[in-house]
This record gives C-alpha cells, structure tokens and sequence, in this order.
C-alpha cells in the first residue's frame, strides 16, 4: 500500500523536528532575564528575557513560563536577575533550570 505524499513529506517533516531538538537540558542555551511576577498557585513565572530562537521567540520580549519544578518558585524574587534555561514541555513554555545572576 503506498502512502500518500502529503502523509509522508509530514511524517518526514516530524522525523526532521525531532532530529535537530535538543538531546538534553544542557544543550539548551541559558538566558539572561528578570522576574517580573510570581504566581505561585498556577506555578508561574513573568520573565523579561532575551532571544529564545529554539523555541521561536527571536526577539527579546516579556513571557509568562511553567516551571519544571515547583521548588523553583521559592527560590526567586521580583526583580531578580537570572539566568534561564526553557523549553517546550507538552506545548506549554517552560523554565526547566534557572540560576541566580
């Protein structure tokens, strides 16, 4: 049975994305950003932050993140200044490690 062309050029489109994404946490890039809000009920961070190209945000600009880990929220401030790792988790933006600058 053949596959029809569109069905492949997206399987291969797929294969592709999944190819060039990073293995681990470590080959995403740090960012330096600022906390601008905490909510600590949805686990929530504001973060004016600089380019994130793996993730289409080529710009520098102001976002909201999931956490990884909810430990992470008692562990910043408004107005503090970091350094930041975020990915895509199950579609949502999500800080996956952060650092104190």
């Amino acid at each position: 049975m053949r596959m029809p062309a569109t069905l492949a050029a997206a399987l291969l489109g797929l294969a592709a994305q999944f190819a060039t994404a990073p293995a681990l946490a470590q080959d995403i890039p740090m960012v330096q950003g600022e906390i601008t809000k905490i909510d600590s009920s949805q686990k929530k961070l504001t973060i004016r932050h600089g380019a994130i190209p793996h993730i289409g945000m080529n710009q520098p600009m102001m976002m909201v993140f999931k956490v990884a880990d909810p430990a992470m929220i008692d562990t910043v401030a408004v107005g503090d200044h970091i350094q930041f790792r975020a990915d895509r988790i199950r579609g949502d933006l999500t800080v996956i490690e952060i650092e104190k600058e």
